[in-house]
């Protein structure tokens, strides 16, 4: 088979209108639909024993974390019967950790090193994404529901896959994630992998602390000569790395886990992989491109959230800058944000951060020089990642020269295919986005 053209639909779409599906198909040469589970996707039909380890039921109830399940899955079978009708391959999607209203269960929400829930700490102006908090990864009643949920849905479904998102620590933009998960479950897991945990919050203690007594012209002195990580890891302490390593390694160990449960569940029939954040910030929720690639199957680069993903970060860092170092104005801020992400040397970036279109609906591509950010995440994802890579990109919302662009883009890099999110900007078709 050639390279795979992916869709993120829902079970309605499919079962109801196949001729949108067979559109595509001829257009853009559709060969796989990401079906998911709600309203519109017919719901999970778990079994018994699965559902009983829901850990959010044990807790009083509530939408059950990455899989939602329900009694009546008709359409779903029937959208899977539709696309294997056209020869088309179908992905089950499934999420993780980040969870909306996380705070209503403080025994399984991300905590910082004081033990204060992150839904505590203060606010970041610009971080659009601070409401979608994190369980803690470490979590063992979330991890056996994860497994065993996805293996169900293996065992339960004719289907080639299935597709795991928000998989991460919640998105770097809100600043005082960074400082979680760090619960007596996550300080007992990091000594069993052989890290210094109390080093780690001595580092990231005094790295905080650095920051707030940063002075305008150390900052202006970053900017000018366009420091970035690569400088930064020969001054931070050994502990901030570890930090960070050791996020990362909880992630993919635990993707390694549910990977292998959904091949012993299918004698390895069914793929399992997932989502990652843009490489430029990866490290910052816990994905590491190469450790991802030898946990999954396949990774997809997330691409289409440039605002949650990147400008809001920008943004954010800026602002907490320009708060903590007294006579910091915005544009040098921006330029040291810049360059720490590796973004110093791109044209066309704003100087204000107003100007970013945090918050806006166009300001992806009214306000950043989209095409070039794409090609850039692109072709790190490309270098870093040793497996199957999948990008995934809007298929709307963005002009179509652009989706263009970002689509020959991935295939002149050598990645396997592409996801789309949406294909009004590909294909017209009445009533569909």
């Amino acid at each position: 088979m050639g390279k795979l053209v992916g869709l993120y639909t829902d079970s309605e779409v499919v079962a109801r209108d196949p001729r949108y599906i067979e559109a595509l198909q001829r257009e853009i040469g559709l060969n796989l639909v990401i079906l998911g589970s709600g309203l519109k996707g017919g719901r999970y039909n778990l079994s018994p024993e699965v559902r009983a380890l829901d850990p959010v039921a044990r807790r009083g109830g509530g939408e059950p974390p990455g899989v939602q399940y329900g009694n009546d899955d008709s359409l779903l079978r029937l959208a899977i019967r539709e696309a294997h009708r056209r020869g088309i391959r179908v992905w089950l999607l499934g999420a993780g950790w980040q969870y909306i209203g996380a705070e209503r269960f403080p025994d399984m929400v991300s905590v910082d090193f004081s033990g204060r829930p992150v839904s505590e700490t203060p606010e970041v102006p610009y971080a659009v994404e601070q409401y979608w908090l994190t369980f803690c990864p470490n979590h063992p009643e979330l991890n056996e529901w994860f497994e065993a949920a996805f293996s169900d849905m293996a065992r339960s479904y004719d289907v080639e896959g299935i597709d795991v998102t928000h998989y991460r620590y919640t998105a770097p933009a809100f600043f005082y994630g960074l400082f979680g998960c760090a619960c007596p479950k996550c300080r007992e897991a990091a000594e069993e992998m052989g890290y210094d945990f109390e080093g780690m919050r001595r580092g990231m203690t005094q790295l905080l602390d650095g920051l707030r007594r940063l002075d305008a012209g150390s900052v202006r002195h970053m900017a000018r000569t366009g420091m970035g990580w690569t400088d930064l890891v020969q001054v931070l302490e050994e502990g901030v790395l570890n930090w960070f390593r050791f996020r990362a390694e909880v992630i993919s160990r635990n993707l390694r886990r549910f990977r292998d449960a959904v091949h012993r569940a299918t004698g390895g029939k069914v793929l399992f992989g997932g989502d990652a954040f843009p490489p430029s910030f990866a490290p910052l929720v816990g994905h590491l491109y190469r450790d991802l690639g030898e946990s999954l199957d396949f990774v997809s680069p997330l691409l289409p959230h440039v605002e949650v993903f990147i400008s809001s970060t920008w943004a954010a860092y800026a602002g907490l800058l320009c708060s903590w170092v007294p006579g910091l104005g915005e544009r040098e801020a921006l330029r040291s944000v810049y360059c720490l992400f590796g973004y110093g040397d791109m044209a066309g970036l704003p100087e204000a951060i107003e100007d970013l279109g945090v918050g806006g609906p166009d300001g992806e591509y009214r306000c950043l020089p989209l095409k070039d950010i794409l090609v850039r995440e692109l072709y790190k994802a490309r270098a870093f990642i040793s497996g199957v890579s999948y990008p995934v990109v809007k298929g709307r919302l963005w002009p179509p020269a652009v989706i263009r662009d970002a689509v020959e883009s991935a295939e002149d890099m050598g990645h396997e295919g592409i996801i789309f999110q949406g294909t009004s900007g590909l294909v017209e078709y009445p009533g569909r986005t």
